[in-house]
C-alpha cells in the first residue's frame, strides 16, 4: 500500500519475495532462485527483513559484512565390535570410540583453527548401546558446523573427517560420515545497508538504527540471495520487555511485540523510494 502511494515515484520495479522454509535445508531462498524469483524482472537488489526481540520495538540493528554464518549438518557413525559387557576384550566398544572423537574433535576449535576466526563445531544428538551388559558396536551422532570464513569451511571438513578417521584406526573401529553443505555465509552490502540505515534515520530518527557489532553463528538461506545480488538483511526489533516479549529465538516462550511490523514494512518500503526514486 505505502509503494502504491507513491508510484509515480518509482522509477522501476519493486518485486516482493514471500520466502518459505527458511529453517529446513534446503530452505525456501534456494528452490526460489532456482524457479526464478530473481529474474523477469532482473532483480538488481535485495533486502530482507527478521525478526529480533534482542533488539527493542521501535528499533532496527544493522551491519555491515558478515552477518549470520556458514551452517553445514553432518552424520557420523562410531562403529566396533559386539560382544559380552564382561569380555570387552573380545570386542571394540563403540561407546568407549565415540568418547575419544568427541574429546579429539574438540581440538580442531581450541588448536587447529587460527583463534581470531570464529568457528563452532557443536555436536547436538547421540544415541548407542543396548543394554548395560553388551559392549556398544555402534554410536550415531549428528553435528553442526558453523564458520564466517570460506577457507575454515573447507578445511573444517576435511579436519573433523580427517580427525574421526585416525582415532577410530587407531582403537580397531570404523566409522561412516556424511556431510551436508548448508546455508552459505551471510554477507551484508555496505551500500545497501547504508539506504537501509538513511531510510530508518529519515522515518523514525539516528537513534532507532542499532549497530550489530557482531556476526552470528546462526545461519540463514536468505544468504543464496545476497550471494547472487547486491543485498542485505535487518533485524526488526520485536522486545518489549513490559509485555514479557524478551526470549530468543526458538525458545518456546518466543514471541514479538507486533507494534514492530507497521515499522518494518516503512522501512522497507522507504529503502526501496531511496533504491529508485532517482532512477
Amino acid at each position: 500500500m505505502l509503494l502504491a502511494a507513491r508510484r509515480d515515484d518509482i522509477a522501476g520495479n519493486v518485486k516482493f519475495f514471500f520466502q518459505p522454509s527458511e529453517e529446513a535445508p534446503p530452505g525456501g531462498a534456494l528452490p526460489m532462485i532456482e524457479e526464478g524469483v530473481l529474474e523477469k524482472p532482473k532483480v538488481d537488489y535485495v533486502i530482507g527483513v527478521h525478526v529480533d526481540s534482542m533488539i527493542p520495538v521501535g528499533k532496527i540493528g544493522v551491519r555491515d559484512g558478515h552477518m549470520m554464518a556458514a551452517a553445514d549438518d553432518f552424520s557420523l557413525s562410531i562403529l566396533g565390535e559386539a560382544s559380552h559387557g564382561a569380555k570387552p576384550h573380545l570386542g571394540v566398544d563403540a561407546i568407549t570410540l565415540q568418547a575419544q572423537v568427541i574429546t579429539a574433535l574438540q581440538t580442531i576449535v581450541s588448536r587447529r583453527v587460527n583463534p581470531t576466526h570464529a568457528i563452532v563445531l557443536t555436536l547436538g544428538t547421540i544415541h548407542g548401546g543396548y543394554r548395560q551388559n553388551v559392549i556398544a558396536d555402534r554410536v550415531d551422532i549428528e553435528g553442526t558446523l558453523r564458520t564466517l570464513d570460506p577457507k575454515d569451511r573447507r578445511d573444517g571438513v576435511r579436519m573433523i573427517e580427517k580427525t574421526v578417521d585416525h582415532v577410530t584406526k587407531a582403537f580397531g573401529g570404523r566409522y561412516e560420515f556424511d556431510f551436508r553443505d548448508g546455508y552459505p555465509l551471510l554477507t551484508c552490502d555496505p551500500t545497501i545497508t547504508e539506504i537501509v540505515r538513511k531510510a530508518t534515520s529519515e522515518l523514525f530518527g539516528k537513534r532507532s538504527v542499532v549497530e550489530i557489532t557482531e556476526p552470528s553463528m546462526g545461519g540463514e538461506d536468505f544468504a543464496y540471495f545476497v550471494n547472487r545480488v547486491p543485498g542485505m538483511m535487518f533485524r526488526l526489533g520485536t522486545g518489549n520487555k513490559k509485555r514479557g516479549f524478551t526470549y530468543p529465538w526458538h525458545h518456546p516462550r518466543f514471541d514479538i511485540d507486533e507494534n514492530a511490523l507497521w515499522i518494518g514494512a516503512a522501512v522497507m518500503a522507504h529503502s526501496a523510494l531511496l533504491c529508485l526514486g532517482d532512477g
